[in-house]
């Protein structure tokens, strides 16, 4: 059953194919249906570019229909534009639109359109009248009166030649997301080896990856390595000082080498940035609880109550527990 729907098209008939970076993020395995009912597991991701929201993929095949790729330093606002994808899942959907301006923000330029853009269209061609695509549909406002943005054409096809010539003419921050997205799919495969080589490999190409340490901290949970792992969540929390996720698996890291007053802290700091993280909640509760503070677990479990009554009630089942058998 797949956990997340996108659009895709071919770019060259050997098999390389453009979609939306965040339709493939995080992804354990990739699969790519055709509409005439043939399917192709991903080979590779050949190039990523998490800024600009687009990927190449590779899969295995010949003679694959390829569009052909336009020219969107051409575009002219009120030309009119057609917008392939899989609507929320309705598998080749066609909306028709206006281009209604080209946004330039900071390295990025957007094509705006009236084209309807739902969730599964992400990564689907924007065309042109003629037939050639124009942009790549990467997101809608659904707080705006029909703003939906596609990613300019050209700033893909810059990115085109570098991977058919290989990954050593890509930038650092090129490699390190390619390595990223590889070592993703080998992760979630528990090929936990090959997957820490990649994530190692990304963050040495780019030191900021906080992707890459998130997950290379998640393989050193995984493999038992608990001083890495505390290592690698730092330097993420480090890295991205208002992530709660960063924070919170720090302190789950502190947690399993028994240092609970740098788990408590880390876990203070992920609720303070996010209120309702529940996980971070619980078992910040059940430390104040071990390190005999009853009246900050109770506290923390009327915060719990309206967020999440089961858990606040497992919460309140130990408590109760813990108090019958005399714990402070």
């Amino acid at each position: 059953k797949p956990q997340k729907v996108g659009t895709w098209f071919f770019v060259l008939p050997d098999g390389l194919l453009v979609t939306n970076y965040h339709v493939i993020k995080g992804a354990a395995s990739l699969l790519v249906h055709l509409d005439n009912g043939a399917m192709f597991f991903v080979d590779k991701v050949v190039f990523a570019d998490a800024e600009k929201d687009f990927a190449f993929l590779q899969v295995s095949g010949r003679n694959l229909p390829v569009l052909k790729l336009g020219d969107s330093d051409r575009v002219q606002v009120g030309q009119g534009v057609v917008a392939l994808g899989n609507s929320l899942g309705l598998e080749g959907s066609v909306s028709t639109g206006i281009v209604s301006g080209v946004r330039r923000l900071d390295d990025r330029v957007l094509i705006q359109t009236t084209a309807p853009i739902s969730h599964g269209n992400s990564g689907g061609p924007l065309l042109s009248a003629d037939g050639h695509v124009i942009g790549v549909t990467t997101m809608s406002f659904a707080e705006g009166q029909n703003i939906n943005f596609a990613i300019a054409i050209n700033q893909v096809k810059d990115a085109l030649t570098p991977p058919a010539q290989g990954e050593a003419s890509l930038s650092d921050a090129a490699k390190s997301q390619s390595s990223y997205l590889k070592g993703v799919l080998l992760y979630n495969k528990s090929e936990y080896p090959a997957a820490e080589h990649l994530f190692l490999d990304a963050v040495h190409l780019a030191p900021q990856n906080f992707d890459a340490w998130m997950e290379l901290g998640g393989v050193y949970y995984d493999t038992g390595q608990t001083d890495k792992e505390v290592e690698a969540f730092k330097t993420a929390a480090q890295k991205r000082p208002l992530s709660a996720d960063a924070h919170y698996y720090l302190g789950t890291a502190y947690e399993e080498k028994g240092q609970f007053d740098s788990a408590i802290l880390e876990y203070r700091k992920a609720v303070s940035l996010k209120p309702d993280y529940l996980d971070a909640l619980f078992d910040l509760a059940l430390l104040e609880l071990i390190q005999g503070h009853r009246d900050a677990s109770l506290a923390l479990y009327h915060i719990l109550k309206p967020l999440n009554f089961g858990m606040s009630q497992k919460l309140y089942r130990i408590l109760e527990l813990t108090a019958s058998k005399g714990t402070k």
